[in-house]
């Protein structure tokens, strides 16, 4: 898990909620610590280069 998770779920749990949303919380975190982050084999459209998109507007 990432520092930033680390610190989203720290943050998470220091707040006051209704017990039905502390199990949905609790399963989310869950969820959310096995997914692995996106990369350019995951998300490649993400990572599609627009240069020559740009030279078409120029």
């Amino acid at each position: 898990m990432s520092q930033f998770q680390q610190h989203a779920v720290m943050l998470a749990k220091q707040q006051t909620s209704l017990d039905w949303l502390d199990e949905f919380r609790a399963q989310a975190t869950n969820q959310w610590e096995e997914t692995l982050w996106p990369t350019k084999k995951t998300e490649a459209w993400m990572y599609t280069p627009l240069t020559d998109l740009q030279k078409i507007q120029d």
